[in-house]
């Protein structure tokens, strides 16, 4: 449940007084940018963290709390916001009740709650979820079945999962206005869309989900490219997608699957090189342990690309020696 608008808002009540906490953040913060009542459940100190911020047409609100009640009521529907929210949960347990149905929720499950109608979200523990309030035109466009005849759970499947890590990866971003921000936030409908239609629902891949694919694609690239045997067969297997898919994803960054293999193993080897714990370590290890298994074909692709050899490139990053004073 979340009406958020502004552009960004962070605000936890650590640094409190415990008495001070919850009228902190729910009468100074909370009821102000979300559109429902606070109730807390139980003797526990409260605690709560928000962060909350637009992306295009998206509002994220990223919340941390202690056993409360989310009470939105049939005053709080008033407001004109009509938008879907889509929640994926962090952490902890809880239950939705809208509609006259209950929907219980755990880590790694979801959420669909539409602001249009009052509901209760309540958890006895304490639990941390984002929310994503989507405008109700451009999540209905794309998946219409899903918003007519289904509000609660969204079980834990890859589509979620998919979504939860897209997230992941804009935690740190800046990404509030203008036109990169506009495709994310369509590109987090199309993920939203696709958690809650199933894979069937998108044969041919939205945008959004063939960016989220590619971001795991180059992530797992990442982590793998120290083992000299990485194909994109393998990481076809670890992602559950095919390896022509994995071929056809990184097309649109205009480098095939070895370019970035070879790229990262390179970047990788000129970490090393720079690093003082690698600084006795010959340079065939050092190509070793970033995943090349022929000497001369590094060596020459690492001219290429940094327009030095690897011993000048650990010379260049060596300390210089202070000169000795004149006598």
């Amino acid at each position: 449940m979340s009406s958020v608008r502004p552009e960004r808002v962070r605000f936890s009540t650590d640094g409190f007084p415990v008495r001070d906490r919850f009228p902190a953040f729910y009468e100074g913060l909370f009821r102000h940018v979300v559109g429902v009542d606070l109730v807390e459940r139980g003797s526990a100190t409260f605690s709560g963290a928000l962060d909350v911020r637009m992306i295009g047409a998206v509002c994220i609100a990223d919340i941390s709390i202690t056993p409360t009640d989310f009470i939105r009521r049939a005053g709080h529907t008033r407001d004109g916001d009509d938008s879907f929210v889509v929640q994926w949960w962090r952490g902890g347990s809880g239950v939705l009740q809208q509609d006259g149905r209950e929907s219980r929720v755990a880590a790694h499950e979801g959420l669909l709650i539409d602001n249009a109608r009052p509901a209760v979200m309540s958890s006895d523990v304490p639990f941390g979820f984002c929310a994503l309030t989507i405008p109700r035109g451009d999540l209905y466009a794309r998946a219409p079945s899903a918003c007519e005849g289904r509000r609660g759970k969204i079980a834990d499947s890859t589509a979620l999962r998919l979504l939860s890590e897209y997230l992941t990866g804009l935690a740190t971003g800046d990404l509030t206005d203008g036109a990169a921000g506009r495709l994310v936030a369509d590109h987090i409908v199309d993920l939203a869309a696709f958690a809650l239609s199933g894979e069937s629902g998108f044969p041919e891949g939205p945008p959004g989900v063939r960016a989220a694919r590619r971001a795991q694609i180059l992530r797992a690239i990442e982590r793998f490219s120290p083992n000299p045997g990485l194909s994109a067969e393998a990481i076809a297997r670890a992602i559950g997608i095919t390896p022509r898919y994995v071929h056809l994803l990184l097309e649109d960054t205009g480098r095939s699957f070895s370019h970035h293999v070879l790229g990262r193993r390179l970047e990788r080897t000129a970490m090393l090189l720079r690093h003082p714990a690698w600084r006795d370590r010959n340079i065939a290890d050092i190509a070793a342990a970033a995943g090349f298994n022929d000497l001369s074909y590094f060596n020459r692709a690492f001219r290429r690309r940094f327009g030095a050899t690897p011993t000048e490139m650990r010379a260049a990053a060596q300390p210089r020696s202070a000169t000795p004073p004149a006598q």
